[in-house]
């Protein structure tokens, strides 16, 4: 009765899951020589079990299995991570099972995907987690994040609301205000975002190692480049359908962020050499990508791969001002690094067929 209405489809999952559970067990402790070890090796084969189980089934079992939960009292890791794939388990794990003692020392939760949740839910979010994914929950609003920043304030190192269309820039200003110590922050797809909230997170938030702003079109170069300046240990850095952006925040980029490895400009369409120039100062980009970049050519390419970028993956997918001469460039500077690189629809580039491209 505790997991719902359909009790007994809920008992029935917890005897096939305790007697799956059990078999593990037995098969790794019959291989015990004697029986002083023979209870270490069970503590062992439980702490490996628990590891590869799913969410459900720890809660399941924790209600059910002794043994499980004199583990779960003796391990600071056995809660600590929480995947909660559907809608209905994260709402009533957020109304009822996240008080339990068990849960105190969350330190990751993945609620994504949750429809159900709103800003009320997150009010009960454990003081303790550092990485909250919130992915697809659409009627998170504000309010939410606002209490999810109240709720870990210091403590959030990393969070993501992939394809929201309610939060605002109060949102990104709460997170500056109380999450100082964020380093991975992934917005793609928040349409209501604008530059007043990533101004806020450059001032306050300078640990920055990854930001996605993908389809966050609201977004200028003053703010992006604020980013640049304000996070020097920036690693990478997202502008997937930003056409807006133009060359002024690589040359911020490139002079603050000479870490950075993984940039993503898709469909930048006011990107030109000069941008690619500057990034040659990034002595450790390994993935570029300019799909669609339309103005960019051959000057830019050579240009970046002189400087001594070690590219792993590059995509050119759709620039039709780069030639044969870039490939040239790539097969004399990144020959030694290069694994994938693009160049369907490069009209100029000859030989574009697999084989050409690798020899």
């Amino acid at each position: 009765s505790r997991y719902g209405p359909d009790s007994s489809l809920h008992r029935d999952e917890t005897i096939g899951t305790r007697r799956r559970f059990s078999d593990r067990v037995t098969e790794m402790s019959d291989a015990a020589d004697d029986a002083d070890g023979a209870a270490a090796r069970r503590l062992e084969a439980l702490a490996l079990v628990v590891s590869h189980l799913s969410t459900r089934e720890r809660c399941l079992l924790a209600a059910t299995c002794a043994g499980l939960r004199r583990h779960a009292a003796a391990s600071a890791h056995c809660w600590s991570t929480v995947v909660l794939s559907g809608p209905h388990d994260a709402v009533r794990f957020l109304e009822h099972a996240v008080s339990l003692p068990r849960f105190a020392r969350i330190d990751a939760m993945d609620v994504s995907f949750c429809d159900p949740l709103t800003d009320f839910h997150l009010r009960a979010l454990p003081t303790g987690v550092s990485d909250l994914k919130l992915d697809a929950c659409h009627y998170i609003g504000d309010d939410g994040v606002r209490a999810v920043a109240e709720r870990c304030a210091a403590r959030l190192e990393g969070l993501s609301i992939y394809w929201n269309n309610r939060v605002t820039d109060r949102a990104l200003l709460a997170l500056s205000l109380r999450c100082p110590n964020l380093r991975t922050l992934r917005l793609a797809g928040c349409s209501r975002l604008g530059s007043t909230g990533v101004l806020a997170l450059a001032s306050r938030c300078r640990r920055l190692e990854v930001l996605d702003l993908t389809r966050v079109t609201n977004v200028d170069d003053a703010a992006v480049g604020a980013i640049a300046e304000a996070s020097p240990s920036l690693r990478e850095l997202r502008l997937y359908a930003c056409p807006q952006i133009t060359d002024a925040p690589f040359r911020a980029l490139a002079a603050g962020c000479r870490g950075l490895t993984s940039l993503d400009c898709t469909g930048l369409r006011e990107m030109t050499d000069s941008a690619l120039s500057a990034l040659g100062a990034c002595s450790q980009l390994r993935k570029l990508l300019l799909s669609w970049a339309v103005q960019v050519t051959d000057v830019g390419v050579c240009a970046l791969v002189a400087a001594g970028a070690p590219l792993e993956i590059l995509s050119l997918h759709g620039v039709k001002g780069v030639s044969g001469v870039a490939i040239d460039a790539l097969a004399e500077h990144c020959a030694g690094t290069l694994v994938a690189l693009d160049v369907r629809g490069c009209i100029h580039v000859a030989g574009r067929a697999p084989d050409a491209l690798c020899a």
